[in-house]
């Protein structure tokens, strides 16, 4: 296709084992804790708000054979931005623009005999956001409503005969779909 861009990213994640194992990370900034930098008349916006959680958990289904891992993270956040449109009854826009982004990756790894091994991960991002582009200088009604998602997966079988000598066959797909509604 001409015009069409593209990349090829070859990248190894995390894999069950033969333990349970997991975390969870959280962390929250405000502006209320940092203080706001917005100077009067500047062009801009800075964080109001901010939570991010982070999630994992791997481990064994069957052992020695069966093997999961599952990955996770949601962020959250606000932003303050300085109205300029007259009159000016406040400094800032009642409600600056906010954006939602959830990751997820799932993974199992299966191993049914000494020489192959089997693969099959689906990770996705799903990401929302309200008054999108907000700047100071437009009304609500100028701004727009995010949405947007991303899927992909992928499917391996690998057979080894020696160190030195596999066979790799793998099925990857991926789907996207973004919509930029208005609001007015």
């Amino acid at each position: 296709v001409g015009g069409a861009q593209g990349a090829l990213v070859d990248v190894t994640t995390r894999e069950g084992g033969e333990q349970i194992e997991g975390s969870l990370r959280g962390s929250f900034e405000s502006q209320r804790l940092d203080g706001s930098n917005l100077i009067a008349g500047e062009i801009g916006h800075e964080l109001a708000s901010r939570w991010d959680v982070d999630a994992q958990l791997r481990g064994p289904l069957v052992r020695d054979r069966l093997h999961f891992a599952l990955f996770g993270r949601a962020i959250a956040e606000q932003d303050t931005v300085p109205s300029y449109l007259p009159p000016r009854f406040a400094p800032l826009v009642p409600q600056g623009p906010s954006l939602a982004d959830r990751q997820w990756l799932g993974k199992l790894s299966w191993t049914p005999g000494g020489r192959d091994t089997v693969r099959l991960s689906f990770m996705g991002r799903d990401q929302t956001g309200e008054r999108v582009g907000q700047t100071g200088y437009e009304t609500r009604d100028a701004t727009q409503r995010l949405s947007q998602w991303t899927l992909a997966g992928s499917l391996t079988w690998r057979r080894h005969w020696s160190a030195g000598s596999a066979l790799t066959l793998a099925l990857d797909g991926f789907t996207a779909r973004a919509e930029h509604d208005p609001y007015g």
